[in-house]
């Protein structure tokens, strides 16, 4: 016979399936503990059979805890509801990646664990974090602070197989300080980054020329390697969205930089809410052979759209295929070029890794692995935190940002 328990939110309410119904599709909400007639408050943990390392949370009445629209484009979207659904066949296709949790302890100490998609690395969160009984349940990226409402443990038991989260870098996750993402030292075939707004992105002070932040996707190449280093960096210098690609060597002038060029005018020098960026690298022979910047608005319509060859690019180091391997990179919110500082007076949201071509797999680090030139990174700063991550290898993780008072 099973074992089942209560899974209670540091807040006090417990994980229920609304009106107990048995129906699959019901919504999650967080509740008042029942002491009677609350199996649809009353979960177990099943092991992935696939061997992911990851868990079903089963409910006593059979459905299982489920991202709606989970692998959809829809349900990759911050804010999306949980719900009990009848429990997928795991390991194929990855269909039941938005049923499918790990636990990862609070590194603050609390004794409380996030609960970690699979899908895309948000976590159960009550909506609003409000404390009020029958408050949604949503799918949200774990965030720096005040975050009470996304930490959970078991009542009279214990999650299964938690896992820490990453140690944070010496520097703190901050600035120009971020987790650096690797498989295993091997070549990264093609790597996306989505950014989703969530709160209006707006400089309040430079101090460079023009006024301005960057999102900065910094790729090392491995040891010895003639280029230590590539920059693909997505920006709001004024009411200019623009891009940039250079690499080189730290120290010296870069071997190849494309100079930031434009994508598209905003009416004011904010990145709204609801935008969502995207910056990717794919590669030929292992070396990255081209780079694609993306620009969506509020409404989902596309706002910009440019894609380079990088044989296109004058002194790139292998011209007629692509420039270096990609070993480790790491993404950060700084300042817009030349080491400047920059100070955000607003500004929130996530970031979404993914590998997307090959079967390897992700994982975070502290530093950077002993097999990427050290010799590359970000010398701009701001006023932004990141939020921590598991350790734990995946195909996708997201990670929260905020600025600083």
């Amino acid at each position: 016979m099973s074992d089942y328990f209560f899974i209670k939110n540091k807040n006090g309410n417990v994980i229920d399936i609304e009106h107990a119904s048995n129906k699959p599709g019901t919504p999650l909400d967080a509740f008042t503990k029942k002491s009677t007639n609350n199996d649809n408050q009353l979960w177990e943990f099943v092991t992935d059979p696939s061997g992911s390392g990851y868990f079903f949370i089963k409910n006593k009445n059979g459905n299982v805890i489920d991202i709606e629209r989970g692998n959809t484009t829809a349900g990759l979207a911050d804010g999306m509801p949980l719900d009990a659904f009848t429990q997928k066949s795991a390991g194929v296709t990855q269909q039941s990646d938005n049923q499918l949790w790990l636990f990862m302890k609070d590194p603050a100490g609390s004794g409380y664990h996030f609960i970690v998609s699979r899908l895309d690395g948000n976590v159960i969160d009550i909506k609003g974090a409000s404390n009020t009984p029958g408050t949604a349940l949503v799918s949200f990226p774990l965030k720096p602070t005040n975050n009470d409402n996304q930490l959970w443990t078991v009542e009279g038991g214990a999650f299964p197989s938690p896992v820490s989260a990453v140690s944070a870098p010496a520097a703190g996750l901050r600035s120009n300080s971020n987790y650096k993402f690797f498989s295993n030292c091997n070549p990264l075939l093609g790597i996306t980054i989505i950014i989703d707004v969530s709160q209006d992105i707006i400089c309040q002070s430079n101090s460079g020329s023009t006024s301005g932040f960057s999102f900065q996707l910094n790729c090392y190449s491995p040891l010895h390697h003639e280029l230590a280093y590539q920059q693909f960096v997505l920006g709001l210098l004024g009411t200019s969205l623009q891009y940039n690609i250079q690499g080189g060597v730290a120290g010296g002038a870069p071997l190849f930089n494309v100079g930031y060029a434009s994508l598209a005018s905003l009416s004011n020098p904010v990145l709204p809410a609801g935008y969502r960026l995207m910056i990717a690298f794919n590669t030929q022979s292992t070396l990255v052979s081209r780079a694609g910047f993306t620009v969506w608005d509020n409404f989902g319509n596309t706002v910009a759209e440019q894609t380079v060859l990088m044989s296109s690019i004058d002194n790139v180091p292998s011209p007629s295929v692509g420039s270096a391997p990609v070993v480790a990179f790491d993404v950060n919110l700084v300042g817009p070029e030349n080491g400047e500082s920059v100070v955000l007076s607003s500004g929130a949201g996530s970031i979404t890794y993914i590998n997307q071509v090959g079967n390897l797999q992700l994982v975070p680090l502290s530093q950077l692995p002993s097999c990427a030139d050290t010799r590359g990174g970000t010398t701009e700063t701001a006023n932004s935190v990141y939020g921590v991550l598991p350790s734990f290898p995946n195909d996708t993780f997201k990670q929260s940002f905020n600025v600083t008072g």
